[in-house]
């Protein structure tokens, strides 16, 4: 109980300092190296559902604007974490998912290389198994399912988008097509 609650008031900490300071403890984050950046990816493990969707948010934050930021969650475990958690919540309707695919967004976006790699890692097989399964004859969605969906569909746009290089469009379309 006294690690959670710890555990949970440092996250909720960092939180709050990176959204007032967030350049400032960006760089301080930094010059520690990779390793306090695994540290906070490693948070997302946490069987804690509260201690996880925390970690997303701090990630989310801590990401946002930083390539080398960005370059470290993603050339890590970050996607993998991320990943795992989504296919673990069953893609659905939770907000878990939603934190997910809003920091797997801010790691692609403008991103060639990450997008590269996320692609070599076979993640865009993950995010088609997410399409198939929100594709089935469910009449009704709950507005947090339409809110995964639009991530999904924003994350495709992402890295089909104009900006990419032709060569890298057509493999990911490539890829998908394979799925």
């Amino acid at each position: 109980k006294t690690n959670f609650n710890v555990r949970r008031a440092a996250i909720r900490f960092l939180t709050a300092l990176l959204t007032n300071c967030t350049t400032q403890l960006q760089d301080i984050i930094l010059e520690d190296g990779p390793v306090s950046i695994s540290k906070l990816v490693d948070l997302l493990k946490d069987k804690r559902e509260v201690i996880r969707n925390d970690a997303l948010i701090l990630l989310q934050i801590l990401i946002v604007s930083n390539p080398d930021m960005q370059d470290i969650v993603a050339s890590g475990k970050g996607f993998e974490r991320l990943v795992e958690i989504f296919v673990r919540e069953g893609f659905g309707d939770e907000v878990t998912v939603q934190y997910c695919l809003s920091v797997i967004l801010n790691l692609l976006k403008g991103n060639q290389p990450i997008q590269r790699s996320f692609n070599q890692r076979y993640h865009i097989q993950r995010l088609a198994d997410f399409l198939k399964f929100c594709s089935n004859d469910e009449k009704l969605w709950s507005t947090q399912k339409v809110t995964n969906v639009n991530l999904l569909l924003q994350i495709i746009r992402t890295l089909v988008s104009p900006e990419n290089s032709s060569e890298n469009i057509v493999a990911y379309q490539r890829t998908f097509e394979q799925y």
